[in-house]
């Protein structure tokens, strides 16, 4: 299974970057491990939300011969956002 995170308008830091993979990649790799699977992870920082959510994660699963997953969450918080993805992933892969 090859993960990629990426960020757009904002910094990748290395905490951030580990959190998706552990959460999103790792997760996805415990239910549904073939070495054809691809997760996308991008990161952004939208900040022009009034209410304060103005960050966001999509996640998006190609698994060969299969219906492809996409997952948008947008919070606060970075890393409320993964966490949201990575319970929305779980429910939409089992």
């Amino acid at each position: 299974m090859r993960v990629i995170v990426k960020a757009r308008h904002m910094n990748l830091t290395p905490a951030l970057k580990t959190h998706a993979e552990e959460k999103l990649g790792a997760a996805l790799m415990r239910i549904f491990d073939r070495p054809a699977v691809k997760i996308e992870i991008e990161l952004n920082d939208v900040g022009n939300n009034r209410d304060g959510a103005d960050k966001e994660c999509r996640v998006t699963v190609f698994m060969p011969h299969g219906n492809t997953i996409n997952i948008h969450e947008v919070e606060d918080d970075m890393y409320k956002a993964i966490d949201l993805a990575h319970d929305r992933l779980l429910y939409q892969v089992k």
